[in-house]
């Protein structure tokens, strides 16, 4: 995986998947908040049964914080299960 992050219009953009199903916000907010300031969060869900679909996208306004978290993150365990996080743009 290229290390080169390029930034968004608002951020650094990093990519969770292996997520719970029934992961909220507020546990995506502790585990990667500890890295930096967590600007943006999306979390996508189903629309039929309101669960989390797996994933998220994390942003933060420094690359050094989101860079922190995908090493520190990427391959650890959340709720019973294997995260796999890295960037989403790169160069």
């Amino acid at each position: 995986m290229c290390s080169e992050p390029c930034k968004s219009i608002d951020g650094y953009a990093i990519f969770a998947s292996g997520l719970h199903e029934e992961t909220s916000k507020e546990d995506i907010e502790d585990k990667f908040g500890d890295f930096g300031t967590v600007k943006r969060l999306i979390l996508p869900r189903n629309r039929k049964t309101g669960m989390l679909r797996g994933y998220a996208l994390i942003k933060y306004e420094h690359g050094a914080d989101a860079q922190d978290a995908i090493d520190a993150l990427n391959k650890t365990q959340m709720l019973g299960q294997t995260l796999n996080v890295g960037w989403v743009f790169i160069k």
